[in-house]
Parts: structure tokens; sequence; C-alpha cells
């Protein structure tokens, strides 16, 4: 993908200083090239499959694999290989106001309007894996080809807040933003006459009040803030079960409603001359989250999708419209913080530097289930006689991971020099990203494992 952006601003000042204004235009355009290829080859568990391909499914049992755990499959041609354009232009025009009001020595207020404008065009075409050969696979007609299409959304966002210097190390605030995410296209939206690709924009109201300390003059520093958070029509990803022809069709839908509120601590202190020390702590959770899609359609991460095994094979476009509630969301840890220290001392023409970091992330969900949902209430279809289901979720439980660095900084000819080493995760922890089942299988995406470096850094 290509992204140019530019922002123009005027910044300035009247009233002797007491009122400060920005105000602007911002321009961006992303050109995105996207090629995705499911191959016919997968290699499956042997013992899952009794030694040969997926019931039910067209293909062969092809040789194990040395060790004999795995055999190679190839399955039918619904995989297919796609190509995907999208181009996206956005702009938009800004303006704050920020005043010191004369009344009150220390209290401030401010304001900030934006406009913004995106407009998206996106085309995409799938074609057949025509042959079975693991190399030297070649392409047919398409399967599915989409073009023309583009939409264009726009919102008015706003921002205010007031903040008072209670004492010179006190100050206290208050911050309202709205923010904004447009609308756009499934890129792997593959069923476009019964799913629609085009999902709809994304609206958050955001409180936020807080206090910035220092104490000790200036050794501690302590900042407290409380925030909630109202998003409307939350974009959630999901893969809709069955696969057909050309392939899984994967949505960006939207939700209804989802609420999030959270505590967040940040400090630093200057133990001693040279050595500093940091705590951040954070924590979050969520209510309301309520959503009415049909009952394949959850709108959480990928894999929240029941109705087509449930109802028996019924058409994806006639499944049951449910609302959902009190659903759980994804990637949300309720408790996350971390602690750092890190040492500088002069040595030789330059100082040494010395740090460490032990971070600590709660568990989360990758794909949430329903706490309590209508479709694990409501009946199927009459005549199906199958049982609701609820999708498979995925928890990541809590993990700690360790981090430091060691590097000697300098001047040569008047210009910065920085050389060091740096390890990451150096206990080697294991940890999900993301996870996708699919039956006995799967997707499964591991965070970094340990990484040690070496680092060089040129003032030019």
């Amino acid at each position: 993908f290509d992204v140019f952006s530019q922002e123009l601003r005027l910044v300035g000042s009247l009233l002797d200083g007491s009122l400060n204004y920005v105000g602007g235009f911002y321009y961006a355009r992303d050109d995105h090239d996207h090629s995705q290829r499911t191959e016919q080859q997968l290699q499956l568990p042997a013992a899952a499959f009794g030694g040969a391909c997926v019931p039910g499914i067209p293909g062969f049992s092809g040789p194990t694999d040395p060790s004999g755990l795995f055999i190679y499959c190839v399955l039918p041609t619904s995989f297919a290989a796609q190509a995907t354009f999208l181009t996206n232009k956005s702009w938009a025009l800004f303006g704050s106001l920020e005043y010191e009001l004369p009344w009150i020595e220390g209290l401030r207020a401010n304001f900030g309007v934006r406009y913004i404008d995106e407009t998206k065009k996106f085309k995409t075409a799938f074609f057949p894996i025509t042959n079975s050969t693991l190399v030297g696979s070649t392409l047919g007609a398409p399967l599915l080809s989409l073009s023309g299409l583009e939409d264009s959304w726009d919102d008015v966002v706003f921002e205010a807040g007031v903040n008072y210097q209670v004492t010179e190390s006190l100050l206290a605030y208050y911050r309202f933003a709205q923010g904004f995410r447009s609308g756009g296209f499934s890129l792997r939206g593959s069923d476009p006459a019964n799913w629609p690709i085009t999902f709809a924009p994304e609206d958050v109201d955001s409180h936020e009040v807080g206090f910035k300390t220092s104490w000790l003059d200036g050794r501690l520093i302590a900042n407290l803030a409380g925030f909630y958070s109202k998003i409307k029509g939350a974009q959630f990803s999901s893969i809709i079960s069955g696969v057909t022809i050309p392939g899984t069709n994967t949505l960006i839908l939207n939700g209804d409603l989802a609420k999030i509120y959270g505590v967040e601590l940040q400090t630093s202190f200057e133990l001693l001359e040279g050595l500093n020390a940091n705590f951040n702590l954070g924590w979050q959770d969520y209510s309301d989250v309520t959503s009415t899609q049909n009952t394949h359609n959850l709108p959480a991460a990928a894999g929240n999708t029941v109705c087509f095994q449930v109802f028996g094979g019924t058409s994806e476009a006639t499944c049951p419209t449910t609302t959902f509630v009190d659903q759980d969301l994804t990637r949300v840890p309720e408790l996350t913080w971390s602690v750092g220290v890190d040492y500088r001392r002069d040595l030789g023409p330059g100082e040494i530097v010395l740090g460490s970091r032990v971070r600590k992330q709660d568990t989360f969900w990758i794909i949430s289930p329903s706490s309590t949902t209508a479709a694990q209430q409501a009946p199927p279809p009459a005549g199906l006689g199958l049982p609701p289901v609820t999708n498979t979720p995925v928890r990541q439980g809590d993990y700690t991971l360790l981090d430091a660095n060691i590097s000697y900084e300098f001047q040569i000819a008047e210009r910065s020099v920085r050389v060091g080493f740096v390890g990451k995760n150096l206990t080697d922890k294991q940890y999900k990203e993301q996870e996708l089942p699919l039956g006995p299988g799967g997707f499964r995406g591991w965070g970094p494992p340990r990484y040690l470096g070496g680092e060089l850094q040129l003032e030019l």
C-alpha cells in the first residue's frame, strides 16, 4: 500500500497570550493492492481424520510426511486466489480555541471542531485454482468480480474541556471528545448477493477526568485519570460459517452499542541521581454490549458464526435475526501494569544507560462468548429440530513479559551517537495474538518470541 498525507496549520495567540488558536486542513490518500491465495494443498493431522482427507469434501488422501503425523489433501476449487484494490481519499477541516478565563487565575477552557470527509473506491475478483498441483497452480476465469464500487461518509466531531492549575504541583482537568471511523468495504466479502460488503461508520463519545501532579521538587510525577467511552456502531470482524464458492465470507459488521470505562495511573520517581523508576497501572471494563444481527454474526472477533451449522444448511440469507445482549468484548484485558527502571551514569566521553521493564497483561478474549444471548434460547426454524449452539470462544490467559536494554551514548563532531543491545520477551513467554478454530484445525498466530538485537543510532 502507498500513503500520501499532508497537513497545513495556522497557529497563534491573541489577547496578550490568553487566547490560543489552531486552524488547519488535512488530506490523505491511501492506495491498497491486496492479494491472497488459498492453495488447495493442506497439511492435516492424520490421526484426526483416520489417515484420510476430511469426509464429505472432494479430494484425495495424499502421502504422509516422514513422521507419519500428517497427510496432504487437495481441497475443492472453491478455494481460490483473490486480487483486491482499494483507494481511500480523506480530507478534514479543523479548528480549536483555548482561553484562559480572566476571573479565575489558572483556569483555561478549550473547544474544537473537525469536519471529516472520506471516499473509498473498491474492486475485487476471486479466481479458482484450476489444477491440483502443489507447485505451479493456475487460475481460471473469475468466480466473482466486483468493480466500480464507491461510497463516502462524512461527520462533524467536537471536543471541549477545562483544566485548572489548582497549585504549582496540581493540575485538574476534564475533556470530552468525539471520534469517527468511516465505513468501508469488507475486503474478503465473497457473498455480496446475500451479505452486503459495505459497512457503516463507527462513532464514539468519550469523557476523561484526571489530575496531573508533581511532588518533591519534581522528583515524583503522578498522574491519575478516569475515562468513559460510549461506542455506537462498533466495527467487528465476523466469518460466515460454511465454505461456499468462491470461499469463506469474511465481513466487517456493525454492532449497536458498547460502553467501556476505566482508570489509569502513571508514576515516575527519581530514586537517586541518574536512577529512575516508573509504574503504570490500567483497569478497564465494559457494559451494555448489544447488537442486532443474524444469528451467525455475533459482532466480535472472527469465529463467532453459528447459524449455518445450527440450522442444518439453511441459506445464510434466511438465518433468523436476533438481538444479542451482555456480550464480552474481544481484546479488552481488565488489568494491565508495568514496572520499569533506568540508570544513567557518566563513563568516559559519554553515558552508559541501563534499563529493564516488566509488563503484565491480564486475561482477554480473542473470540468472545455471549454471556446471555437470545440465540441460546430461541428455537430453530420449524422442521429442522436442531438445538442452537454458541460460537467457539478463545481466551488468552494472563502473561508477563520482561524486556531489558543497555547502550552507550556519546558525541562525535557534535553529533550524537548511540550504540547498544536490546532484549525483548527475555523469558521467551508463549502467548496467542490471534486464533480462528475451524473444526479440528484452524489458524493461530503467536506473539513475538525472545528477541536479542543490536542498535545503532546516528544524528545526521
